[in-house]
């Protein structure tokens, strides 16, 4: 009885460590066993294009201890779901309004309601390392002040550890429970902090930004020049000046974890950021400002680098790439434009003698698509694209890598 006395009026950040955000299902299993209820699950795994995975992935399997595991959406829940905000440029997901997340904490996750949820930590987890919905949910609840952490190795380290597991029907608690909760018992803070606007990216402005901006998603789709990466992006391309750390740099290539649980291992990805903030030329004396495609990745690094004792905490632009490329439409197009890989490639004029195929590298500008033919461009056969460079092989069997210069 002592020891589970305790185990309820003392914090897991007492027992994790104040910089702790991934835990180990081992660490886990020992606070079990000191308070059987100290821990809350939240399981938010998603999957693009799959609206129904979280409920089927849910009923397959999920952990069986603590309170019971509640469910959180990206799409409706982490993100506000009112349609036509992407096209006003507010991101693919946007923050909720944070007392409409605090509601939906106390009604559907048993998170904030007043001193009785002091002694319960949650942990959140997907099935992609935590890198994606896990670490949005992880970062809005420590943001608001709710001691949160991100299960490392997600699902999968679970159930590898013996944990007991629970599968089957559950609860349909988004269609079935009743939307009740009281904001006078919420704890925790009522805005969303540590957070930058469109304005904070100092996009068109003469002055240098005093800032470092970087952009998490994936190389491919940062460096894309000629056409989008992903379909995710609706442009190719990022904003000038940011500096790219892939959030898959953090992650083992199968994205079940971490790529090390060694604190000077993972902040050597982020040396970048480092360099970036300390330079003697361009000294950054504003907190360095993370991004990716809609806010969701870029929450992963933010995590990593805090539990990696990063010394600044990063703020968020939660609108990301989606949301810069409708409201900078036009200075997205006149970027590419001064800087358009063309696919076409007048083969008599690279090598009119050319009897064997061969390889060469051509860099292209706009002005050499103009003084392209019709006739010359018909004599092309395929265009094969290759990371953020195209590779066209013409009709005398040459091969060439365009490359977009200004």
């Amino acid at each position: 009885q002592f020891l589970y006395f305790i185990g309820k009026c003392w914090p897991m950040r007492r027992l994790f460590g104040p910089a702790t955000v991934f835990v180990e299902p081992a660490e886990i299993s020992k606070s079990l066993a000191v308070a059987p209820h100290c821990v809350r699950f939240v399981d938010v795994r998603y999957a693009f294009n799959d609206p129904e995975y979280l409920h089927r992935e849910h009923a397959r399997v999920r952990p069986a201890v603590g309170h019971a595991t509640a469910l959180a959406r990206l799409d409706h829940d982490l993100a506000d779901p009112t349609p036509g905000l992407c096209d006003k440029g507010c991101g693919r997901h946007p923050l909720p309004d944070p007392a409409a997340f605090a509601r939906f904490c106390q009604s559907r996750l048993g998170i904030g309601r007043g001193e009785k949820d002091s002694s319960v930590a949650t942990v959140v987890f997907d099935d992609k390392g935590g890198a994606l919905a896990a670490a949005r949910l992880w970062w809005m609840l420590d943001n608001l002040g709710h001691e949160t952490y991100v299960l490392a190795g997600g699902i999968q380290a679970y159930e590898a550890s013996g944990l007991p597991t629970a599968s089957g029907p559950f609860d349909d608690i988004f269609s079935t429970a009743p939307f009740e909760s009281d904001l006078n018992d919420w704890p925790f803070r009522r805005a969303w902090t540590n957070v930058a606007s469109l304005a904070d990216l100092n996009v068109g402005s003469d002055s240098e930004a005093n800032t470092v901006l970087v952009d998490c998603r994936p190389a491919p789709r940062y460096a894309s020049v000629l056409r989008p990466a992903t379909v995710l992006d609706r442009r190719a391309g990022h904003v000038s000046g940011a500096i790219n750390v892939p959030f898959p740099s953090n992650l083992t290539p199968d994205m079940a974890t971490l790529s090390s649980n060694d604190a000077n291992a993972l902040q050597r990805n982020f040396a970048s950021i480092s360099d970036s903030l300390s330079s003697t030329a361009s000294p950054k004396k504003d907190a360095p400002i993370f991004m990716c495609g809609s806010g969701v990745t870029a929450c992963f690094n933010i995590a990593v680098a805090r539990h990696a004792g990063f010394p600044v905490t990063p703020r968020l632009f939660a609108g990301s790439w989606s949301s810069f490329e409708v409201a900078c439409a036009e200075k997205i197009a006149a970027e590419q434009k001064s800087a358009y890989g063309v696919a076409v490639v007048e083969a008599l004029k690279l090598n009119p003698d050319a009897n064997a195929p061969h390889a060469r590298e051509l860099r292209v500008s706009e002005g050499d698509l103009s003084a392209l033919s019709e006739v010359v461009r018909e004599k092309l056969l395929q265009y094969v694209r290759v990371d953020d460079e195209l590779v066209v092989e013409t009709a005398d069997g040459a091969r060439v890598t365009v490359v977009g210069v200004a």
